[in-house]
């Protein structure tokens, strides 16, 4: 949970308060604290919205009262806070059951929620109303992203056993889908990417697929990960992709531009990040790498 945003960095520190700091690293944010239900809570940053004010999505395991008593329910919250207190709101959304972590539409205007019911809900930033709602029938979902025209891309099992990626409009219309092999084994769950010509990149059974408007565009193979695989998309549309302790860098039409080893036998943990002089970061349990 770390990001940028108006020349700050806010990032969930372990006590679970959100900080943020300037780009000099002095503090304009310090213990702002997080409601949950409970000391197990814990949130997602989801972003900032102008003036201090943040948009969260908590997720909050209620504790069991009594023992041998069953579980309660999960408690979960969308709030758009402001900071001087955790009463601070302009609106709070409290539901039950799971939910994947939310989506904010390109424009700022909408957040978009998968449950486990199937249902796919936007609710209006400003208000925190429900503005739509739709359900993709026995469908499992897996991960979500908003691609460039907000539509949802989401990995999704169905009823029969049959694991897609599908584009459907904030409405429920499906664009696309497409038949992804059987999971042979399970896959480190990272959102589907989306480069600037809407082309979706996905990994699965150690293979990367690129698929464009649900045909199949190219696709690579991949080493075995053990637990990570991360996905970066730069502006001419190559890929960095981070897999156990390899960097490929691919161009948009699946040309190996190189791989490197920045880290021999250590885990790569984080997704590639480059800056303005195309050095590329990354890190380790061991610390941060820096690629010329």
């Amino acid at each position: 949970n770390i990001i940028a945003y108006n020349k700050n960095i806010y990032y969930r520190s372990s006590n679970y308060n959100l900080y943020g700091v300037d780009m000099q690293g002095k503090n304009t944010l310090y213990d702002f604290f997080v409601p949950t239900s409970s000391e197990r809570g814990f949130f997602h940053l989801v972003m900032p919205m102008g003036e201090n004010h943040f948009l969260i999505q908590t997720f909050n395991y209620a504790p069991e009262t009594e023992e041998d008593s069953p579980d309660m329910e999960d408690e979960n919250n969308l709030v758009l806070m402001g900071s001087e207190s955790w009463e601070d709101w302009d609106w709070l959304l409290q539901f039950k059951g799971d939910v994947l972590p939310a989506l904010v539409t390109g424009d700022n205007k909408k957040i978009i929620l998968l449950d486990e019911n199937s249902q796919v809900k936007a609710f209006d930033i400003e208000t925190g109303k429900q503005s739509d709602k739709f359900e993709i029938e026995g469908a499992a979902f897996g991960r979500a992203s908003i691609d460039n025209d907000n539509n949802i891309i989401l990995s999704l099992t169905t009823r029969e056993n049959q694991r897609k990626l599908c584009s459907y409009t904030l409405k429920g219309d499906l664009n696309w889908e497409y038949d992804l092999p059987p999971v042979e084994s399970k896959p480190f769950a990272q959102p589907p990417a989306i480069d600037g010509d809407n082309r979706v990149y996905f990994i699965i059974n150690n293979f990367l697929y690129v698929i464009d408007k649900g045909e199949l565009s190219w696709q690579y193979p991949m080493p075995d990960a053990e637990k990570y695989q991360y996905i970066t998309i730069l502006g001419d549309n190559s890929v960095l992709i981070a897999s156990a302790d390899l960097i490929y860098h691919l161009a948009s039409n699946g040309d190996v531009l190189f791989t490197s080893i920045p880290a021999p036998n250590e885990q790569i943990t984080t997704p590639p990040v480059v800056d303005q002089n195309g050095r590329i970061y990354i890190g380790t349990a061991a610390g941060v790498y820096c690629l010329k």
